[in-house]
């Protein structure tokens, strides 16, 4: 299989990888063979809240209007 750089077990939450609370994985399959191209890791209850609760505080602290970004604003370069 690929070097995808995510390691082994791991899930993308909040700016790290930090281990996933279930050992459960999802197979990616390729649609050309139809053959397991690449397993990933595969979140469960608790990781999907740290996920939930990290984009909320993203929102509402970097992506509100005043910072630049948001709803109610555009990006400003």
């Amino acid at each position: 299989m690929p070097d995808f750089s995510q390691p082994e077990g791991r899930l993308f939450i909040d700016g790290a990888w930090v281990e996933s609370s279930t050992e459960a994985t999802i197979d990616v399959i390729d649609s050309g063979t139809e053959e397991v191209y690449y397993r990933v890791a595969a979140a469960g209850p608790d990781d999907i809240a740290r996920a939930v609760g990290a984009a909320r505080y993203v929102d509402a602290r970097v992506l509100q209007p005043g910072h630049g970004t948001g709803a109610g604003g555009a990006l400003h370069i």
